[in-house]
Parts: structure tokens; sequence; C-alpha cells
């Protein structure tokens, strides 16, 4: 699994539980007695349309969308947090309701509701110690687990749909739900590599229905008729919102690494991005996109995702650089992605696609430092400037939106005002000129307005969509008895799309936004400290012009020590003073922690200074109260070296012994004893290099030692 693939789902999980939390207020509107009302669905957009992630809050769903005064097509918002955990989006309401009082107020400003259904990974099942894929491939398997799935998606499908349930009107009207987002890209590897299916694949190749699913096998009557696989779970989720909300369109996912190459990372030249792209299609295809038996609907739309965080994220915090060059010279770039993703939708049938989740970094404004909530990246800069580019292979939308907490987001979520540090020039994302963030933002956003006059440059003329907008998916031809009908009532005149209110006029006017512009490179350095010190760097200024060395130096206070440096997240030891040369932006974080304050330290500093720092991050203990001794001098236990040395690789304890002669050894050093078995240091492997552990035999001698200095 690639990289950043990993990294997209760890991310997810936190994202998706943050958007648990501000939850819409308020009653679920009208009580009817018989069914409900059904609006006539609002029509999807005519034109190539643009959206946003907004919680349910006076600060984005209630207000900054509608007071930006832009006439945004889409809002989107997590479901998540587990079908079976007691936290997920049929507890954030009462009754299940926060679907739809969501999609409620969306539709009041005018945007078409939008659901990332996020539900397999977080839910319980019987791989709950698992990794990730594992732990999908597991629940999918999962008859109980699946049931309960079921069961929520239909719930989500009853207060979508036009029918009355529990006494609650549907909503009825327009809306789309996105299907797991990053799991068919795990299932797909797992069909083209067996060695990622955990044994829950019937064989090998570009096939849904080689990946083993609790489909019929879940109990669920709606679903019994659909096999156990993979390309059964979409239909079956297609059957469930053919039977409670024809309104709904689904959307299923196409990730850029599905086929174990990741195109929006890869840097190689030979990389056939038209062939993965194909093959990632007709994998959504067979899953839904286009097959389905008769009577089932298939997918209406595409998503793609090309990041969950600003490249400036991934290269600042994380090490790792993943921008996109805008003149397309070198990879990964634009053009290729636009290859892959153009060659899967048309395998997938022409689907129209949406790309969700786009970073909303920008290289324009000074408010764009890399910094907590302030990163650059450049794809929505080059996506507004290439619509017509997006166009030409099927894309119909854009969904902005950050994927964690540290990433940029448009409105003023690190609650930092207008910002506007010194601008800098950099070659991120850029085979040509250096890029200059030189505009000064007026606004508090932290994108420093980008976003906001961006949408309103395209929204005053917006680019038409070629023919007409998408119609609904095919209803069964025959209903199951099992489905609830909703009574036919005469539907009344849709309601007007109201107009958003006008940018009030004692808000400042952001300035235009101007090109980057060239000139000497210069990157940024942050410094941080944890509390019990000073972190200084010599020369001073926080930005520095590319190739300059600098000093950096912590003064711990008393009774602290400097405990280590990293350096982009990268561990750089506890050296005092750190050099580094300013080749591009650094973040440098030292650690600050209590020093040790033992009484019978040796007279070496050198071996006190070891025994501290060992202590500080807690490897080795001493022998606590009332002398506070460390006793260098004393005897080491095997079973305590083996601790040691488990704590210092910070690997689990456990694993299975044969080892005979235990005795009193307690729990936890027996656990390492354990834990370095399980990773092959038993003692004839160790028993010529560790005089400490040595012994060849099939005893363990835990009570053994050698001089704890």
């Amino acid at each position: 699994m690639p990289w950043i693939a990993a990294r997209h789902r760890v991310w997810r999980v936190a994202l998706a539980l943050l958007l648990a939390l501000p939850l819409l207020t308020g009653t679920g509107g009208p009580s009817l007695s018989g069914a409900r009302q059904v609006r006539a669905a609002t029509a999807l957009p005519t034109h190539f349309g643009i959206g946003l992630a907004a919680q349910p809050t006076s600060t984005d769903l209630d207000g900054w969308l509608p007071d930006s005064g832009i006439p945004w097509d889409y809002a989107y918002q997590y479901l998540a947090a587990g079908v079976n955990t007691g936290s997920g989006w049929e507890g954030w309401n009462e009754r299940g309701q926060f679907p739809l009082r969501y999609a409620r107020a969306a539709h009041a400003h005018g945007y078409i509701p939008t659901f990332s259904y996020y539900e397999m990974y977080q839910s319980n099942g019987s791989c709950t110690g698992c990794g990730e894929v594992q732990k999908d491939l597991s629940n999918l398997n999962n008859p109980t687990t699946m049931a309960a799935y079921y069961a929520n998606f239909t719930l989500l499908m009853r207060r979508l749909g036009p029918g009355t349930y529990d006494t609650i009107a549907g909503y009825g009207d327009t809306a789309i739900v996105h299907i797991e987002p990053d799991f068919s890209g795990y299932a797909q590897q797992a069909t083209l590599n067996n060695g990622n299916c955990y044994r829950y694949c019937t064989g090998t190749g570009n096939d849904p229905a080689l990946l083993n699913a609790a489909v019929t096998s879940s109990g669920v009557t709606e679903v019994a008729a659909y096999p156990n696989t993979y390309q059964g779970f979409n239909w079956a989720l297609l059957h469930l919102r053919d039977l409670y909300a024809p309104n709904v369109r689904l959307a299923i996912h196409i990730s850029g690494w599905a086929t174990g190459d990741d195109i929006g990372s890869d840097t190689r030249t030979d990389l056939d991005a038209a062939a993965r792209g194909m093959q990632a299609g007709q994998f959504a295809a067979r899953s839904g996109a286009t097959s389905a038996p008769n009577g089932t609907s298939t997918y209406d739309f595409i998503f793609n995702d090309i990041a969950d965080r600003d490249a400036g994220y991934y290269k600042y915090v994380l090490g790792l650089d993943v921008f996109w060059d805008r003149q397309n010279t070198i990879f990964p770039n634009f053009h290729r992605w636009e290859t892959y993703l153009g060659a899967a939708i048309a395998a997938a049938g022409g689907k129209p696609t949406y790309v969700w989740q786009i970073p909303l970094g920008n290289q324009v404004f000074k408010t764009m430092g890399n910094t907590n909530g302030h990163y650059q990246d450049n794809r929505a800069e080059y996506f507004f400037g290439h619509i017509d580019e997006l166009m030409q292979i099927g894309i119909v939308g854009l969904l902005f939106g950050a994927g964690n907490d540290g990433s940029t987001r448009n409105t003023d979520d690190k609650n930092d005002g207008t910002t506007n540090p010194a601008s800098f020039c950099t070659g991120d994302g850029t085979s040509g000129t250096p890029i200059c963030n030189t505009t000064t933002s007026t606004v508090a956003d932290d994108d420093g307005g980008y976003l906001r006059l961006a949408g309103r440059r395209y929204y005053s003329a917006p680019h038409p969509l070629p023919g007409t907008s998408p119609s609904p998916s095919p209803t069964p031809t025959t209903t199951p008895s099992t489905s609830p009908t909703p009574v036919p009532t005469t539907s009344p005149t849709p309601s007007a799309t109201p107009t958003p209110s006008a940018i009030p006029t004692s808000s400042p006017t952001p300035s235009p936004i101007t090109s980057p512009t060239p000139g000497t490179v210069r990157y940024a350095l942050t410094l941080s400290g944890t509390a019990g010190g000073t972190v200084a760097a010599s020369p001073t200024g926080g930005n520095y012009v590319a190739g300059t060395t600098v000093t950096v130096t912590a003064t711990p206070n008393t009774g602290y020590l400097l405990s280590g440096w990293t350096i982009d997240g990268v561990d750089r030891g506890w050296l005092d003073p750190l050099t580094l040369t300013m080749d591009r932006a650094h973040t440098v974080v030292a650690t600050l922690a209590p020093r040790a304050a033992f009484a019978d330290l040796p007279a070496d500093q050198t071996v006190a200074n070891a025994i501290q720092q060992l202590a500080a991050r807690g490897i080795i203990h001493g022998y606590g109260s009332p002398d506070n001794r460390f006793g260098p001098n004393d005897r080491i236990l095997r079973a305590q070296m083996a601790a040691l040395i488990v704590r210092a690789m910070d690997w689990p304890p456990g694993g299975t012994t044969t080892f005979s002669d235990r005795g009193p050894v307690d729990d936890e050093l027996w656990g390492a004893v354990g834990a370095l078995v399980q990773r092959g240091a038993d003692s004839s492997v160790v028993s010529h290099r560790a005089p400490c552990l040595g012994r060849p035999s099939r005893r363990a001698w835990p009570s053994s030692g050698c001089s704890r200095r």
C-alpha cells in the first residue's frame, strides 16, 4: 500500500471524529401523520460546480459560505464513527436526524447536500487490533458487522428519501452520498495482489467479484438477492438507495493509488498513467459504475481525491515532497493525473466526476507561510485556472476541504485573524522560476482569502457543462415486497433558491489576486520547543536565503535537559547546538525534559549524561524514594536488560516463550523477554554479541545479570 494511502486513512479517522462534534440543533421539522409531501428535486447545476466542506455551525454552513456572497453549488459533510460503536452519525441528533437537518440547512442556502459515508473502518468487528486494510476487509466479511452496516445505510436513505419513517418525514430532494473514500482502492489492491487480501479473496485479477463480503450472509432481507462479494456489496447499497431514496445520487470512489502505483506522488518518468487509469476505471465499472443486475441502478457519479492535506504539510511536517509541478514538466504533475483520471472515467462509463477534498493552500498570499493552518499548495490555483482542461476529461465539479486538523482552511479556523508574515520565494511545485507569495491579505481567512476571491471571480461567468445535467439513475423495474411504499401526494412547487447575501460593506475588501512573481528564493524556518526552556536560531530572522547555514540552540531551564531534536519530523539526536542548511523550509522542534535527580550518578560526565538521557525517555528508571538512587554499580538482570532494549526500540511487550525458568520475574520483564524472542533475539542468537544476554541454551536465565553501568 502506498505511503500516501496509509496516511489518507489515518487522518480521515481523526477528521471524521472531529466533524462529529459540532452537531445541528433544533427540531427535526414537522411531524406528519401521513406520507410526506415530496418536493420536486432541485436540479443539479448545468454549469461546472464548486463546493466546500462545511460543518453545520454558524462559522461554516450558516456563516462563511452564505456570508461570502458566492452562490456555491455544494456543501459536504462526513458521516462517520462506525455503524455499531454508539458514536456514529445516527446518534449525533436524536432518531438519526443529523443528515436530514444538514440537508435542509444546506438546501436553505441553495447548496446541494453532499455526504461522504465513511463507516467501514471505524465500525466494530472481529479484528479490532488489526491494521487498516485488514480491519476493513475483516469488517466487510463479518455478518454481524455488515448487518449493522446495511441497517445504518438504510436509515440514511430513509432520512434523505421522500418517505416518512418512524413519523419523520425524509428530505426528498437532490442529495449526493459518496460511498467509502479509500475503501474501493484497498479492495482493488487486494484483488490485484492477494498478498493484500488477508485470505478474503477467491482469486487474483481486476475483478470485484474476487473479494468476499458478507451480503446474503448478513441476514438482511433487502440485500439477500446479492452475492457475497465486494461487487455484491456495492449492488446492495445501490438497491437500498433504489428502495428508499431514488432522489439520492450515489458516487463511487476512484483513488489515485488504487492500482498499487500512486499517481499523486510517483516521480518515475515511465509510469503508464493511462493504463493505470483504465485499470482503476474497469474495477469501478464492475463494482457498480456500469454493471448491475436487472432492476438495480448503477452509480451516478465518480469521486476522486488528490490528497488528504496540503502539499506544504506533507513536506514541512512529514518530510515528504509531493508538490505537483505546475509547469507539467517533472513528476508528479497535473497532466499525468488528468491522463490517469480521464482514462478511469472513460473506462467507468464516462460518469460525471467530482474532485473531492481538494487542499486549500495557495502560493499567492503572504498568509501562506507553511505554518500550522497556513500550508501552501498549488492545486486550487491550477484548477481555477484550468477548468476547461478539467471538463475535457469529464470532471463536473470541485469540492474543497481540509483533510486534517493542521491543513489550510477557508475560514479563520486558527483564530489568528489577518496574518501577513514576510513573503518568500520557493521552488515548491514548479520546475520553472521560483514562486513568491507577495500578495497582502486583508481578511482573516486562513488561506489569505484566495478561495473567496477565486470563487467570486469564477461565479461571475461560470463554465456551462456540455449537454444537459446528469439524470437520476434508473429505478428498479420491479419493487420487492419488503420495500415500504410512501403514499403518493401532490408535489408542491419547489421553493426558490435563496440569493446569498452580499458581503457587508464594513468588511475589508480583499486584495486582488496577483500572479506569483519571481525573486530570490527564501525559505522559512519554524522553531518550537516543549515547556522547559527556549530555542533560538542564529542568524535570526525566520526566513533565510537559500543555502544559508543556521545554528539552532536550545537553552533548558534549571532542572531540564535537551532530550532530542527533530527536523521536519525526523529525529536528529540531542547534540546542542544543531546546525542545518536552508535548502528548503524546515520545522525544528526541541524536546526539553525534566532532568533525573539521581543522587549517585557516576563522576564520568559522559556516563552521567547517558543515564539522564535514558531516564528522560523513560527507558531506564532509578530506585525512587526515599534515597532516589540509580545504582550504577548494581547488577542488572537479563530480564531487565531485555526490558531496556524493548523500551528503547519502542516495541510492544509480548510474544510466546518456551523458557522454563521465569521464576519471580514480573509480567513487564517477562513480556520484554517474549518480545525479543518474537523478533528472533533468543539466547542462541545473541550469545556471541551481548555477554549480558548470551548463554546458548533453552533457558532464559532471567536472573543472571551484568552491571547497570
